[in-house]
């Protein structure tokens, strides 16, 4: 049931975060002036381009530079999160979770994922947390996390 609903979520969540990350159109005069931005939007699409490729480690490691440029980057610590989760390293799916949470509190994704991770490593009182939290983000999501802790 957990693996389903992932799957199903894994498609959503390619296309949300390449719906997130498509560029915003900038006039000549603000173009940006730091080679870090440019290295890390670098970084964050080869990220995008490994997971839709299936390259985990290579997409994990692209995020990880983003992270290394810059650390508030909160859909690099997403998309670590989800990697982790595809792979089995339900921990630090957990782990990457929480840090795009402290970046973004109102992340809907986050917590729904978080909330599966938790349910890998049979934590169901912190999925049943996400879920109360998830409620107010995102009923939908809400509802699917609910059903994958009480099948």
């Amino acid at each position: 049931m957990i693996s389903h609903l992932l799957k199903e979520k894994s498609v959503l969540f390619v296309l949300v975060f390449i719906i997130c990350s498509i560029p915003a159109f900038t006039f000549a005069d603000e173009d940006k002036t730091s080679k870090d931005e440019v290295k890390d939007e670098s970084y964050y699409g080869f990220g995008l381009e490994y997971i839709a490729s299936g390259k985990y480690q290579e997409a994990i490691d692209a995020f990880k530079q983003v992270i290394r440029i810059e650390p508030d980057h909160a859909l690099s610590h997403y998309g670590l999160g989800f990697i982790y989760g595809k792979i089995g390293k339900y921990q630090k799916a957990v782990n990457a979770f929480k840090q795009v949470i402290s970046i973004e509190p109102d992340f809907a994704g986050a917590y729904y994922f978080l909330g599966l991770a938790y349910l890998h490593i049979g934590d169901n009182g912190s999925a049943f947390d996400q879920y109360k939290i998830l409620e107010d983000l995102d009923k939908e999501s809400a509802n699917e996390l609910f059903n994958a802790i009480y099948p």
